[in-house]
């Protein structure tokens, strides 16, 4: 779960920050099922299942992301010999149930205002929240920094609330 599906596995096709993209584009089937379920549901209601995944998708991570960091550090200290001994990291590359959860997070607009374009609103959706994911603006900065199950998630967090405050125009004209 904490690689997605294996999805954080998949190798590098320029960069090491591709895992972060493939674990973000393995997420938009879940997401369209998310926004599915919504459909035709009363505004509340559809903020109700939304919220009810995010919670469980957060701890959810609570349980698979320091299990997946553990598991695979020896692993990490084979391949990449930078990192310092005894310091477990808990962001790396190949877990990716954060960027799941910050897509979730993005994606709200669209089970609140329901747009009939709802494919093109969802790969606007993944463009948006890369940039912000890839940019760390603060807060997200911060936590990216952090150690921490919770800073992991919580840097993605920021970065889908500040896509998501761009997808409501999106969510709403389109």
């Amino acid at each position: 779960m904490a690689t997605w599906f294996y999805s954080g596995l998949i190798p590098p096709i320029i960069t090491k920050g591709w895992a972060g993209t493939w674990g973000t584009l393995f997420s938009l089937p879940f997401c369209y099922l998310v926004y599915w379920m919504t459909n035709g549901v009363t505004v509340l209601s559809g903020l109700l299942i939304l919220g009810a995944v995010l919670f469980s998708v957060f701890f959810l991570s609570a349980w698979v992301v320091p299990m997946a960091a553990a598991s695979m550090e020896g692993w990490i200290r084979r391949n990449r010999s930078h990192r310092p001994e005894g310091k477990i990291a808990f962001d790396q590359y190949e877990i990716v149930i954060d960027e799941v959860w910050g897509m979730l997070v993005t994606i709200w607009p669209m089970i609140v205002w329901q747009p009939d374009k709802w494919l093109l609103t969802l790969i606007i959706a993944f463009f948006l929240f890369r940039v912000f994911d890839g940019t760390k603006v603060w807060p997200a900065s911060f936590f990216d920094g952090s150690r921490g199950w919770y800073a992991v998630m919580l840097d993605d967090f920021f970065a889908g609330l500040y896509a998501s405050l761009l997808m409501i125009p999106i969510a709403i004209f389109l």
